[in-house]
């Protein structure tokens, strides 16, 4: 778990409900000053669309902890388009130590999502992530779409919920209900979600 300042809880909160405008002017309001806000500031400006302000948080913050210099290592390789080979390698050290949190996997889950690595990232799902908290909204999508591309009907539906529950707008999670709820036979509910 990671510990995050006071203001940094609420940020994270507020991206995780999908109010980001609100999460990013806080943000703004009271700069990152340890790895643990700095981390949520690159996840939360991710999260929100944001390209370019998490790659300047990566560059400019003195990273400390080991997970943390290799996570936003993986994720600037990712997002200035460099190489994937060497992104994934320092994601898997990243959430090889106890000490990553949870936006930590959900960044390295998407980096084997985007190289195809489906299945690697289904076994780290089943090995390392059984009881994820209902907040952690973008751990919980990146699952529910691994789970929807290998057809496990039930997960994906289990992860999309538990990311409506928090955040009734977010769209990828809706994106993930669709197919599922036809999937398993319910087209009415699957044309809502479309």
């Amino acid at each position: 778990m990671l510990r995050l300042s006071p203001v940094y809880s609420e940020i994270k909160q507020l991206r995780s409900k999908g109010d980001c405008s609100t999460a990013v002017a806080r943000l703004r309001e009271k700069p990152p000053t340890n790895d643990s806000d700095a981390f949520e500031a690159v996840v939360c400006l991710f999260v929100c669309g944001d390209a370019e302000s998490p790659l300047h948080v990566c560059r400019t913050h003195a990273w400390k902890t080991k997970w943390s210099v290799d996570i936003v290592g993986a994720l600037s390789e990712s997002l200035r388009g460099g190489d994937a080979d060497r992104a994934l390698a320092l994601a898997r050290k990243a959430v090889s130590t106890e000490a990553a949190p949870y936006d930590a996997a959900a960044i390295y889950l998407m980096l084997l999502q985007r190289n195809g690595l489906i299945e690697e990232a289904a076994d780290y799902i089943q090995r390392r992530l059984q009881d994820v908290p209902a907040g952690e909204t973008f751990l919980l999508t990146i699952m529910a779409e691994i789970a929807l591309s290998i057809g496990n009907w039930g997960d994906a539906y289990r992860g999309a919920c538990a990311v409506h529950c928090v955040d009734p707008n977010d769209f990828r999670a809706l994106i993930v209900m669709s197919p599922v709820a036809y999937n398993i036979g319910n087209f009415y509910e699957s044309l809502g979600h479309a």
